[in-house]
């Protein structure tokens, strides 16, 4: 038997319409979390830091030397925030700099974690020479290579460590062979290892009568306002990419704000130094200075250095154990 159509309409209508109630009920609009917050919790390893919550999902951490940021979610009663965290490897940034001749120079950066870093200047033979000794520590600042001659490839490499620091079990090395087309002579070597980040840098907030709670903690929320222009530099932080193109530094490897070659109000470019200068404050000369005698915070020199194409292999190499630097604490 044909069924009745005219029958069925008024049925589906009705299921239609329990279907859209039961939708609304479960549907709750989202708590206004959006605000300005001080707290002692925040993914800030010293204790105290301010939280700048976005309406879009997005939120940035100030604490005392840096800042976090990442994207928040609400499930149930909890706001989960989630920092954006670069991932483990080798990056390599370079400049020219004609005061070093036929050698180039080498900064290291987070070498000194984990993992037995190696640093090699032949991609075919992979013989590589370890940058530090086995668990360096009582480090010093800066460590810098350097070496003859100026190659058209370089290698760096390590074994993946664990978040305790130790050498996986059976890895092989994780090779990165990076293409020197440009002809560098002056490089930023930077190491990001899993011994590096937090083990949980996830963070969260219970929220109770429209209110967060950081560890049992009310924090209390102020309007987010662009009266000081804070707000804007939150926005500009959110835009920083963990994997920049270009990086910046002073003459004593201090990195600088991205952004110098636009502030036209405070710096100009220097063809002859190849660096940009604050031309309201410099002394001729000042970058010449020792790391000892040199101002470290200074920024009246930044440099320019651009991020080398790479390669990435796993593999054996042909390891010098014998490091480039040894950091130990006296009486070890």
């Amino acid at each position: 038997m044909k069924p009745n159509r005219f029958i069925l309409l008024p049925v589906l209508f009705m299921c239609f319409l329990l279907i859209m109630e039961v939708s609304c009920k479960s549907a709750k609009p989202e708590p206004d979390i959006a605000g300005e917050y001080a707290t002692g919790n925040g993914g800030d390893p010293q204790g105290g830091a301010t939280l700048f919550v976005l309406p879009d999902h997005r939120f940035v951490v100030i604490f005392f030397g840096g800042a976090s940021m990442g994207s928040w979610e609400i499930k149930d009663s909890t706001v989960l925030f989630k920092p954006k965290v670069k991932q483990a490897g080798f990056d390599l940034y370079g400049k020219h700099n004609p005061k070093l001749g036929d050698s180039i120079r080498v900064f290291f950066e987070g070498f000194d974690t984990a993992g037995g870093a190696a640093i090699g200047f032949d991609a075919s033979s992979k013989n590589v020479k370890q940058v530090f000794n086995d668990s360096p520590n009582c480090t010093e600042f800066p460590y810098i290579g350097k070496f003859a001659g100026q190659p058209t490839k370089i290698v760096l490499t390590a074994r993946p460590v664990d978040q305790g620091g130790s050498i996986v079990a059976g890895s092989e090395w994780q090779i990165y062979t990076f293409d020197n087309a440009d002809h560098y002579n002056d490089f930023i070597a930077r190491y990001e290892t899993a011994h590096a980040q937090e083990q949980s840098q996830d963070f969260n907030a219970e929220i109770k009568n429209g209110k967060l709670y950081f560890d049992g903690k009310e924090s209390k929320r102020k309007p987010l306002s662009d009266a000081k222009g804070e707000l804007k530099a939150i926005k500009q932080l959110l835009n920083i990419s963990l994997d920049p193109e270009t990086v910046w530094y002073n003459p004593y490897f201090k990195e600088a704000e991205p952004g110098v070659e636009k502030d036209t109000l405070n710096y100009r470019f220097d063809k002859q130094k190849n660096a940009y200068i604050s031309f309201r404050n410099y002394l001729e000369g000042e970058e010449n200075k020792s790391e000892k005698d040199g101002d470290y915070n200074g920024m009246n020199v930044v440099y320019r250095y651009g991020k080398l194409p790479v390669s990435k292999s796993t593999g054996q190499v042909r390891l010098d154990s014998k490091p480039l630097f040894t950091a130990k604490c006296r009486g070890e």
